[in-house]
């Protein structure tokens, strides 16, 4: 499994947890924790075998799409890079494992 930590920098993102009957949306600021997995089957040539976005809310993972609700309207990005590239999200992943680093030998 890898995490990533993601943090909203626009308003306007939610996600739909595949089986449930709620949308969670997000605010600016908040920070996503996403646990992608790899699928130990068969490979295939130009095929990811990488199982996710699986998001962590309230310590339960949620299968989830992504949902852009921008000025004009409704999309479901199905890779995270395009909430990247749109500007509503930012990759915070390396320094949240530099503050774990640094809690963790007693530094910070």
């Amino acid at each position: 499994m890898t995490r990533y930590y993601l943090e909203v920098l626009k308003s306007g993102i939610s996600i739909s947890p595949k089986g449930e009957d709620f949308v969670h949306r997000f605010c600016v600021g908040d920070i996503i924790c996403i646990n992608m997995y790899s699928d130990l089957g068969p490979t295939c040539e130009g095929f990811s075998h990488v199982l996710g976005p699986y998001v962590v809310l309230s310590g339960k993972e949620y299968y989830a799409a992504f949902i852009l609700l921008d000025s004009t309207s409704l999309f479901r990005p199905s890779l995270i890079t395009t909430c990247i590239i749109k500007g509503y999200l930012v990759d915070i992943t390396k320094n949240v494992h530099r503050e774990e680093k640094l809690n963790n030998l007693g530094i910070w």
